[in-house]
């Protein structure tokens, strides 16, 4: 960890925020202040923000609103909408690169993203809906590397819900 430019070992708290290395593979973030923890996984670029209960009517944007689906995607002037790419557009902040469409190409990757809905994550399915992960792996199955983020992220918040699958195998991943 890098603070003020000096690389400095951790743990380390600082103004009550606490950054710690959980074995070689994570790395974590907790604001008590705050009520968040960041957690990040280098290897598979892989992001998780828990938010303390407290703070469930306190989100916005990119968190969501913690209500139901219908106000999954409201817009920062507080309309709905069901377009995520005009959902990220209301929510940028800056100077940023234009989200550009991109037609799915046909890739054997594409079959790879029908694991999501298979007999094998079907205790999960109840828990955490795979719609939206089927939906962004069909739009990045040109990517292999993506698809197995992908599946490798649904099968991460199936086991925060205390579902483990054994997902990997030779024709996958």
């Amino acid at each position: 960890v890098t603070v003020g430019g000096v690389l400095t070992p951790v743990p380390i708290r600082i103004e009550g925020v606490t950054v710690t290395q959980i074995g070689a593979i994570l790395h974590q973030l907790r604001s008590e202040q705050h009520g968040f923890t960041l957690t990040f996984t280098p290897h598979s670029n892989e992001f998780m923000l828990n938010m303390d209960i407290g703070m469930s009517a306190n989100t916005s944007g990119l968190c969501g609103s913690c209500s139901d689906e219908s106000t999954a995607l409201v817009l920062s002037d507080g309309n709905v909408t069901g377009d995520p790419s005009l959902y990220l557009d209301a929510w940028t902040i800056g100077q940023c690169v234009k989200l550009q469409e991109v037609d799915p190409c046909a890739s054997n990757m594409t079959n790879a993203c029908d694991v999501l809905n298979s007999e094998l994550f079907s205790r999960c399915h109840a828990l955490v809906p795979p719609h939206d992960y089927i939906q962004i792996c069909l739009s990045v199955s040109c990517q292999p590397d993506a698809v197995c983020d992908l599946v490798s992220a649904y099968s991460s918040v199936c086991r925060q819900q205390g579902v483990c699958v054994d997902w990997r195998m030779s024709s996958l991943c």
